[in-house]
């Protein structure tokens, strides 16, 4: 006889004295009657020894339990024939405002940036510092083949600043980043120029590995800004208007590869400064 059926008959009799409480006979083994409150705690260990000869005799019982999560999740490989992410500011249900399910908008709350959706697009004004519009959702690195946006910038009486479309990943070192901007307060006077770069925020400073050459434009004209990442490599690849300008792969794309990116689009400025932006798609790897 192992342990286990040991514990087991003990704990099945400590439960019968409580179920009945005593005046069990069997053969020459005799329970006596006992106290009400005896009852109680005889059942409670009856019920626990039987529990740990259970466990004892098959551990895999355990297993039972469902495992609590770890603090990495595994990722199904999303469908390669649905968008990760597409919004086209085309809903009416939106005008004046965005759509909350997709985006996040933290400077909005506090009155420093104005964000409506109008025309079929969502426009951002602010008058000093950097304001995004943040995708709710993010996704491992691994899974993401391109982000793609129009932008447009607007010509003001004070255009300083630029309107960007990206997505960043926190790392060991800083908040690393890598977008497509048009900035503005460029000679000639009527043009802005078109650039893409990849930096990181390190201790508070913004320190860039690399930066396209840059493309002038005409305020007010729209442009496709699109980040492609290879799959393998996981090299950068940079487009203006469906047109490569330039490639990067990030000395650290070995830690990138396992981070979960978060797409934002927006303005940075020094004054006021309005942008516009539509048709913004995230697509996943094939």
């Amino acid at each position: 006889m192992d342990v286990s059926a040991i514990i087991a008959i003990i704990g099945g009799t400590a439960l019968l004295v409580g179920v009945f409480g005593g005046g069990i006979e069997i053969k020459e083994f005799k329970v006596p009657q006992i106290h009400a409150v005896f009852r109680i705690i005889s059942a409670a260990l009856g019920l626990i020894l039987i529990l740990v000869a259970v466990i004892t005799s098959n551990p895999a019982f355990l297993y039972l339990i469902p495992a609590q999560p770890s603090s990495t999740i595994a990722v199904a490989p999303p469908d390669p024939t649905l968008p990760l992410l597409v919004d086209d500011f085309g809903n009416s249900a939106y005008d004046g405002n965005y759509n909350t399910s997709l985006w996040n908008c933290p400077g909005c709350a506090l009155g420093d940036v104005s964000v409506q959706q109008e025309g079929n697009a969502i426009r951002v004004e602010a008058n000093s510092g950097s304001q995004n519009l943040t995708a709710q959702s993010s996704w491992p690195l691994q899974y993401v083949s391109y982000i793609q946006g129009e932008m447009n910038l607007q010509s003001t009486d004070a255009v300083g600043g630029i309107v960007s479309l990206g997505f960043g990943v926190p790392t060991e070192i800083g908040q690393w980043q890598t977008m497509c901007f048009m900035m503005g307060n460029q000679n000639p006077s009527n043009q802005t120029v078109y650039g893409c770069e990849v930096c990181t925020t390190i201790n508070g400073e913004y320190v860039c590995d690399y930066i396209t050459e840059s493309f002038p434009l005409n305020y007010n004209d729209w442009h496709t800004a699109k980040i492609e990442i290879a799959p393998t490599a996981y090299e950068l690849r940079f487009y203006l208007d469906d047109e490569l300008i330039g490639a990067h792969t990030p000395a650290n794309a070995n830690e990138l590869q396992s981070k979960y990116l978060r797409v934002s689009f927006g303005v940075t400025a020094d004054s006021n400064i309005v942008g516009y932006f539509d048709d913004i798609i995230v697509q996943p790897t094939k």
